[in-house]
């Protein structure tokens, strides 16, 4: 956001409204960021939800003035961080106004529903309410998409009219989101609809139909269909089908699909975060392999962290940049370099430091028993590897959680941190 509201001659109240807006924008910007990065961790989070809540605060307490500022700079520029300051101030006042306001621009500009929705799910529910039921109450399919996908969020049932609506309602945006919130909310009395969207040719509601079932125990069917997506390099929700697959299948079929990825060149990424994911020893030596490999280092290394609990800077792992290594991603979603993203954020492992420290320390890991973070998997190890470790450890454990009985409701990793 630049300085477009405000010259230097305004009044001081007015330049500390509009540093408030843009330094709430930039911080939830970075909060978007920061929970899916492989090193955020809760404490984190929490630091960066309680700068963020200050600043939303300090437009709060300015009533109109403060409303009225972060209006003019959605206006100005909608944009996603934007988009969350408005609504998140929206949420403190029962005015319809400013919905209808905020409803032409999220139509016009819809990059900005994803700043939009997160602030609805940023936002305690009781304050987030009455926004969300008035997207309930819309004809549009994408109000209501919106109002669902908050109140799954929250991880609160909408109640049956609301769910059994949009699963009848054949619009596909309205129809995926709700399919996604069976599973979410372990909404068991809605079986049938997944059942019979299952083989839906539209992709994403074939895929919320298996990936909900499996949650709810479907470990057959359902996994027959993941186990195929898994292995499609281009639908959109390979790694989410891969990651849930490889957790709920028994561990002798899960070794198998890893095998099998490995066989297709185009499948050996999948491979390596399968490895990771599935967490057993005897996958580091493939792993240790696969770091000398510049495209797979910094996920075989990731993967190599996950199992053993160690990390490569801090236990002095890490490795040079090689001078082969991939360019990273740019902004084009047509490049095939895009998904590399992730990957950006990892440290380059030293293979020949990793074999070595794997050398010393194999022997106090079990064969055939699945690892994570250098223990057994069990429902201590999860609980303390949800509180305590990073954002992409504790997505996966919330799976775990799930399939192990341990939770009902899927744990939103996403979630506000800071209580205050």
């Amino acid at each position: 956001m630049n300085n477009y509201i405000f010259s230097q001659e305004k009044p001081l109240i007015e330049s500390i409204l509009y540093h408030h807006s843009e330094d709430a924008a930039f911080l939830w910007q970075q909060r978007d960021r920061f929970v899916r990065a492989p090193h955020t961790y809760p404490d984190d989070l929490k630091k960066l939800d309680r700068q963020l809540a200050a600043h939303l605060e300090g437009l709060t307490v300015a009533d109109q003035a403060g409303w009225d500022l972060a209006w003019q700079a959605l206006e100005a520029f909608p944009e996603e961080g934007e988009a969350f300051v408005t609504t998140a101030l929206a949420t403190k006042s029962s005015s319809r106004q400013r919905f209808e306001l905020l409803q032409s621009v999220i139509e016009s500009e819809p990059s900005t529903q994803r700043g939009f929705l997160a602030a609805l799910a940023w936002t305690d529910f009781p304050s987030a309410k009455t926004i969300i039921d008035h997207c309930h109450a819309h004809s549009s399919p994408l109000w209501q998409s919106l109002g669902l996908a908050a109140t799954a969020l929250h991880r609160i049932h909408p109640g049956d009219d609301v769910l059994n609506r949009a699963l009848n309602s054949g619009n596909p945006l309205l129809q995926t989101r709700a399919l996604r919130a069976v599973g979410e909310l372990d909404s068991k009395k809605h079986w049938r609809y997944l059942q019979q969207t299952l083989d839906d040719p539209d992709l994403a509601c074939g895929f919320w139909s298996a990936w909900s079932m499996a949650l709810l125990g479907d470990h057959d069917q359902a996994l027959n269909k993941l186990c195929q997506i898994a292995q499609m390099p281009d639908h959109p929700h390979q790694h989410k089908a891969l990651s849930l697959t490889l957790r709920a299948l028994p561990i002798q079929k899960a070794r198998s699909l890893i095998k099998h990825l490995c066989q297709h060149a185009n499948l050996i990424r999948q491979a390596v975060m399968g490895a990771g994911l599935l967490g057993l020893p005897e996958s580091v030596p493939f792993l240790i392999e696969q770091m000398h490999s510049p495209s797979q280092a910094r996920i075989a290394g990731h993967a190599f962290c996950t199992i053993t609990g160690v990390q490569l800077d801090e236990d002095n792992l890490e490795g040079e940049v090689p001078p082969e290594a991939p360019e990273g991603p740019n902004d084009d979603p047509e490049d095939d370099r895009v998904d590399l993203a992730f990957d950006d954020d990892l440290f380059w492992p030293d293979a020949e430091k990793v074999a070595a420290w794997w050398h010393r320390h194999s022997s106090g890991y079990l064969e055939g028993q699945r690892h994570l973070l250098g223990k057994p998997i069990s429902e201590a190890c999860l609980t303390y590897a949800f509180k305590h470790g990073s954002q992409i450890i504790r997505r996966g454990v919330a799976l775990e959680q799930v399939l192990s009985g341990q939770c009902a409701t899927l744990p939103n990793t996403n979630k506000c941190l800071f209580d205050g």
